[in-house]
């Protein structure tokens, strides 16, 4: 009989995917935790948008601290420093350095940046005593995300992890599908409501 007849599985989900056609809605982020995403999310953003120090202390070139040690410091001249939270004009030369806080900009002609514990201020001369590698305490811009990265994929369920992400790179809206709706319909000559008194052949109505 055809109403035993099965299909495989796989025809039957390709079926459904042609069935379906689930409607979206655009929705602010702050609403959008637990929503299915309905189509690729790209970051419109680099993330971070600028070279950045990690640690606090003196943008320097790491070339100018070789050999550097307690001992034999490397001498710098400071040429100011970077205020956090704004962009910086400064440049960086041979054997010059530029206080940077943690997060701040990396001014122009530094690849590197010595931690303050490694570092001695006397007046405009600063001494290192640490050797630096080459972008030590930095992090480079667009290091973590770049502009049209796929942030998230449709079908992604967004999570805490996914909200903080698109946040993080200046998504405040999201294209989702919008909550399905259903019902059950129950029929037959058999089904009574739970509140009617029960007769021999009948059946209650459980769905």
């Amino acid at each position: 009989m055809d109403f035993f007849k099965a299909i495989p599985l796989k025809d039957g989900i390709e079926m459904l995917e042609n069935i379906l056609s689930v409607p979206t809605e655009r929705i602010a982020l702050s609403e959008a935790f637990g929503r299915i995403v309905a189509k690729d999310i790209l970051s419109p953003e680099t993330v971070p948008s600028f070279t950045r120090s990690t640690v606090d202390g003196y943008a320097v070139k790491s070339a100018n601290t070789l050999g550097a040690s307690d001992g034999t410091p490397s001498i710098f001249t400071v040429v100011g420093s970077v205020e956090m939270g704004e962009t910086t004009a400064l440049s960086v030369g041979e054997n010059q350095a530029v206080y940077v806080p943690t997060g701040g900009m990396l001014p122009e002609g530094a690849d590197t940046v010595v931690m303050i514990e490694y570092a001695e201020v006397f007046g405009d001369t600063l001494a290192v005593h640490k050797a630096q590698s080459h972008l030590e305490n930095v992090i480079v811009k667009g290091a973590d995300i770049d502009t049209n990265d796929i942030l998230s994929r449709k079908g992604d369920v967004l999570n805490t992890r996914l909200c903080s992400l698109l946040a993080s790179c200046g998504v405040g809206e999201v294209e989702v599908f919008r909550p399905l709706s259903f019902a059950i319909i129950s029929t037959g000559d058999e089904l009574i409501s739970v509140t009617e008194p029960y007769r021999i052949g009948r059946v209650r109505d459980t769905n």
